[in-house]
């Protein structure tokens, strides 16, 4: 049995077609060219003494920029992706009434960087970091 020109034609133009959209579904779901793994972010924000206080944090979805915003009550819980060499984590403001500061980042439920400042003490608490991982385990700083 011979087929014809336009039967062949259509059947190329099938095989074509299902080609192409297994490359798009393939692309979809890669991620960016330069990340080999996604990894999951949780950054807390605790204070006390002052109703609201400035953070700055890696800009929603694109983690290589910061921004500052204002977060209030006490208590902020981020939950987010990162991929490696994006910002991760927070760097909270003490406001002039903050009598205590605190900060957590868990990268794949891990706790992997914590600060603390208790009343009276000043220094600068920040968990904002670069998500570059060695080994595949641990957090570089």
């Amino acid at each position: 049995m011979t087929k014809s020109v336009k039967e062949i034609g259509y059947a190329f133009l099938i095989v074509a077609s299902m080609v192409a959209s297994l490359f798009c579904i393939n692309q979809l779901f890669a991620g960016p060219a330069n990340a080999s793994q996604m990894y999951s972010v949780q950054s807390i924000v605790y204070w006390t003494g002052a109703p609201c206080i400035t953070v700055v944090s890696p800009l929603d979805p694109n983690g290589y920029k910061l921004g500052t915003g204002l977060i209030c009550g006490g208590y902020s819980d981020a939950q987010y992706f990162g991929y490696s060499g994006e910002f991760v984590g927070a760097d909270p403001v003490a406001a002039n009434s903050t009598t205590t500061l605190g900060c957590k980042l868990y990268i794949n439920g891990n706790l992997e960087y914590q600060d603390y400042a208790p009343a009276g003490d000043t220094h600068d608490v920040s968990c904002l970091r670069a998500l570059q991982w060695e080994d595949n385990r641990k957090m570089a700083v």
